[in-house]
């Protein structure tokens, strides 16, 4: 629909961040952080229980192909820059969590 997408990669993962709810491609009502991978064979639906009970802020969804983890953030009114960089930490540290127990890198 034209709305922005940014591309980033760390802890060896890619990952977007989609916007939604945009006027004309800015002023953007919220956003979804994705990082996805093929799904690890020795994955199993307690793995994604687990991290979804533990982590409050982001969810592991998947199917037979790939393993999703995804957390939103409402812009609706407005955050601050600190705010936005201490959500931005907690996505790199869910990353990094979510490459170590969920897809098992190390």
């Amino acid at each position: 629909k034209g709305d922005p997408v940014i591309a980033g990669r760390f802890s060896g993962a890619d990952y977007t961040v989609q916007f939604y709810e945009c006027e004309g491609g800015q002023f953007c009502n919220s956003v979804q952080f994705l990082t996805q991978a093929p799904r690890p064979a020795a994955f199993s639906p307690d793995a994604a229980n687990t991290f979804n009970a533990k982590w409050r802020y982001a969810r592991i969804v998947y199917d037979q192909a790939q393993v999703k983890m995804l957390m939103d953030l409402n812009l609706d009114a407005g955050v601050t820059a600190d705010n936005l960089e201490d959500t931005l930490d907690i996505w790199r540290q869910l990353v990094d969590i979510y490459q170590r127990e969920i897809i098992g890198k190390k």
